[in-house]
Formats: structure tokens, sequence, C-alpha cells
């Protein structure tokens, strides 16, 4: 478990994930639990395409929205950030 004492929006978390040579990547989450109140001070994920910048935000409504998947990101490598209040 990671968080923010700050009370300042800032990211907590971060990775990269790398499949080598895949042409796209989605990813699938097992448990996604991110505190706080969507759209309000609700944590959430930043989702990057390392290829082309293209991004996704997910918050805990989106998460759900989205059934624990993100959308299809080209190129082999996406970074995530987990980012708090």
């Amino acid at each position: 478990m990671v968080q923010n004492n700050d009370g300042d929006e800032f990211p907590i978390y971060s990775t990269e994930i790398t499949v080598p040579e895949a042409g796209w990547l989605r990813l699938y989450f097992d448990e996604v639990l991110l505190s706080g109140t969507p759209g309000e001070d609700g944590s959430y994920l930043m989702i990057h395409s390392v290829e082309d910048g293209h991004w996704q935000r997910l918050d805990a409504e989106h998460v759900q929205n989205w059934n624990m998947t993100s959308a299809v990101f080209n190129g082999d490598t996406v970074y995530i950030e987990l980012w708090a209040f």
C-alpha cells in the first residue's frame, strides 16, 4: 500500500510495463482499490503509451466502466502512474 500524506495531488507510484516486440498493449487488472471520490479527491491511474504519447486516466469509476481493463495502447511499452491527493 502506498499513500500521499501531503494533501496535494501527486504521483506516488510509477512503473513501466514492457512486452518485447508487442504491436500493442492492453492492461488487465485483477484488483484496483483507489481512495477518495472520483472527480473530486479520488486517486487515479495515468497510463501513457511510450510509442506515441497517447494516454488514459482511470479513476475508481472508470476502472469499473472499462471492466478492469485499460484502453489499447500502441507499441510494446506503457508507463503507468498512481496519483493520489
